[in-house]
């Protein structure tokens, strides 16, 4: 090599490509394009997701919302229905064939007179005996065995419709229990024998259920 050719060697150096630079600039801002890229998408997914989320669970408050509305609702109608078929069975207390036998009842109770009443014993043979003098008072035993089986018979239906869960227990309590409560304890000899004499298992049932709520025995 002549001493020209080492200066220009010298000058110039080693593994110089310039057609290599502008390739390597052009990779390098693909590359960047394409990372920019890749960020966007992960920027915008992750938007979408979170979009998403806030979506289901704005739907989900909303439905949890309604479904507790739903309920409340329910309970509210269900409590008018309740309420209502009790009223139904009050009324029948005081009107129609369940009026008609308890103030056949009352007549016995009437004739018998407040001395006899606050005389006789409580055991279940001096009650029974009662019974049947007031029964014999009123001129028609016959009529008055029915107005005690009417009664019993109506305790019997609103005990069930209690327990059925159709009508409330202290909108009947309040109005018929105390009633009720009082004609277990001095008729029941006589429902035990009507129970007997007509075969009807579970009779008077329901006002011995309802005597359990009052102290009057």
């Amino acid at each position: 090599m002549s001493p020209d050719d080492q200066e220009e060697a010298a000058r110039t150096p080693p593994n110089y490509d310039a057609s290599g630079c502008h390739s390597s600039g052009r990779e390098h801002k693909v590359r960047l394009q394409k990372d920019n890229r890749d960020r966007l998408i992960e920027t915008l997914t992750g938007v979408a997701s979170v979009a998403t989320f806030l979506t289901v669970l704005i739907a989900l408050i909303a439905f949890l919302q309604d479904l507790r509305q739903s309920e409340a609702q329910r309970l509210h109608d269900q409590r008018l229905e309740r309420r209502e078929a009790s009223l139904e069975v009050v009324n029948r207390f005081s009107s129609g064939e369940v009026l008609a036998a308890r103030l056949l009842i009352l007549r016995g109770l009437m004739m018998v007179g407040p001395d006899q009443l606050q005389s006789v014993s409580t055991d279940s043979d001096s009650m029974a005996d009662l019974a049947r003098v007031m029964a014999t008072a009123t001129g028609d035993p016959i009529a008055y065995d029915q107005s005690l089986f009417v009664i019993a018979d109506f305790y019997d239906s609103a005990y069930s419709c209690v327990e059925a869960g159709i009508c409330d227990e202290a909108t009947l309590n309040a109005q018929i229990g105390s009633y009720g409560a009082r004609f277990h304890c001095f008729f029941r000899p006589v429902i035990g024998r009507l129970q007997a004499d007509y075969r009807i298992d579970g009779l008077g049932k329901g006002v011995e259920i309802w005597s359990q709520e009052y102290d009057v025995c």
